[in-house]
């Protein structure tokens, strides 16, 4: 490369940092107009749930930019015998075909959704397009990249065969089967009752430990189960074990929080616990609850999960702790302690029927030398 040639990379590479530095800034802008476009146009429905998968697309996305303006410091062509596969962008694009044929996306749903991030880039551009010093060449460099996406993408999706794309299929089926296993398995795992209410205030989900504080007998696996039988069907220990909560008010389950369930309903979360006491078969008990809000910005999966934690026996003790750290009346000649009966007790007994703690006697040393000759 000549001189002249170096130089004019040079400019073309500085007229290009500031789109870098751009696209690097305004990730979370990207992000919130490819899941705006996604979400008016029915995309949501078939993508992931949590933010972390769309950064990483739109992250994967920019890099491809970035490499392609380090290694050519222009828009590359596209020859009719050039192997454009060997792009870093034609990559990203046979990776991503890939995975989202194994989830069972179809071509045509997965490159109308790559038009709507090609569209979202470019929105990006038009906003900046004052700040930019080469707008059409910047626009020109995006439009070249995902040409080459969809054109790694083409390839592979089109190579193997149906009989390859079966075996995928097949994979990735059994892949997650089993990690919805492993985390059903996790959730009815968990020791504190945890139950998942839809926006409208309906039981959609409990773990074990929640289906048995409302019914003793219930199985692990009951609430998931029972709810999606044969239609006509019915599996009388499913049935029993599961106490049918799944779809009901949540009031309706859970009358002793109502109060509470209705208050994160309305939008009002708050991630701090709040306590409260009920009566619970004939006893009294004390609960902390905690609210939070589904993490899911494709809006599929909405609602609020409530967790639940009987800490009577903790507050019990707590009590009991704060008694014995209060004024509390001691003889003043036999040492003899008073409780709130007003009965009058050894210290020893005092003590020991407000803790876990016990005496045991021996002899000091001052009262050794005191009482005992041991000359």
């Amino acid at each position: 490369m000549s001189y002249k040639d170096q130089v004019s990379l040079s400019m073309e590479n500085q007229h290009y940092d500031e789109l870098i530095a751009l696209l690097k800034e305004s990730e979370d802008v990207l992000m919130a107009g490819i899941l705006k476009y996604a979400s008016e146009h029915g995309y949501t429905k078939y993508t992931s749930t949590l933010k972390e998968a769309w950064r990483l697309s739109i992250s994967g996305l920019s890099s491809s930019i970035a490499t392609i303006v380090s290694a050519h410091g222009e828009p590359p062509s596209l020859q009719a015998e050039d192997d454009l596969l060997e792009h870093q962008a034609a990559h990203f694009g046979i990776l991503e075909a890939r995975r989202h044929r194994q989830r069972g996306i179809s071509l045509n749903m997965f490159f109308g959704l790559l038009k709507y991030y090609r569209k979202t880039y470019i929105d990006l551009l038009k906003e900046h397009e004052a700040s930019l010093s080469n707008g059409p060449k910047h626009r020109e460099l995006i439009h070249r990249v995902f040409d080459i996406i969809e054109t790694g993408l083409c390839v592979e999706w089109a190579g193997g065969g149906e009989q390859k794309k079966i075996l995928e299929m097949q994979i990735s089926n059994r892949e997650m089967t089993n990690e919805k296993n492993k985390y059903l398995t996790i959730f009815e795992s968990i020791p504190t009752p945890v139950f998942l209410i839809t926006p409208d205030g309906m039981i959609d989900n409990m773990n074990l430990a929640a289906s048995a504080f409302l019914h003793k007998e219930s199985i692990a696996g009951g609430q998931y189960y029972g709810a999606r039988g044969t239609k006509g069907y019915k599996d009388s220990k499913v049935e029993e074990s599961s106490g049918m909560f799944r779809g009901r008010p949540a009031v309706d389950v859970l009358p002793w929080f109502a109060t509470e369930i209705n208050t994160s309903l309305d939008g009002t979360i708050s991630d701090e616990a709040i306590e409260k006491r009920v009566e619970l078969d004939g006893e009294p008990a004390v609960f902390r609850m905690r609210f939070s809000q589904m993490l899911d910005v494709s809006s599929k999966f909405t609602g609020s999960i409530f967790i639940l934690e009987n800490i009577t026996t903790l507050k019990n003790v707590q009590s009991e702790v704060i008694a014995l750290k209060g004024l509390i009346p001691i003889c003043a000649h036999c040492k003899n302690m008073r409780d709130d009966e007003g009965y009058w007790s050894r210290l020893e007994e005092y003590i020991e029927k407000r803790s876990e703690a016990y005496f045991s006697h021996s002899i000091c040393n001052e009262c050794l030398s005191r009482y005992y000759d041991l000359d």
